[in-house]
């Protein structure tokens, strides 16, 4: 079961950060590559089936950096708010489902 649940959760943040490159308005930005750098740590810390609390923390990081670009000035944000909200929502219940899982540590 864990296999799958990890094959899946690969699928999915390979996903996100797929997306989240194309979503960043400045992909070279120092905090736009720090975001990428922290969604690419949480893939492959599940790749190497690392703890979920390792994938956790490294979205953690992720959603955190982002929330904190959107505090800058507009002209500073590495991506539009829509954008933001959506990746906020979708790392969060990616956190939840984590959290939720018996072989969570």
């Amino acid at each position: 079961m864990e296999d799958i649940y990890r094959r899946n959760l690969n699928e999915q943040l390979r996903h996100m950060r797929e997306h989240a490159h194309d979503s960043f308005e400045n992909p070279n930005d120092p905090r736009a590559r720090a975001i990428f750098n922290e969604l690419h740590k949480a893939e492959e810390l599940n790749q190497e089936g690392r703890g979920l609390r390792d994938v956790h923390n490294s979205l953690e990081a992720a959603q955190r950096l982002m929330r904190e670009t959107h505090n800058l000035p507009q002209n500073q944000w590495v991506m539009n708010p829509a954008h933001l909200n959506d990746f906020d929502h979708r790392i969060e219940h990616l956190r939840v489902d984590i959290r939720s899982q018996d072989h969570y540590q």
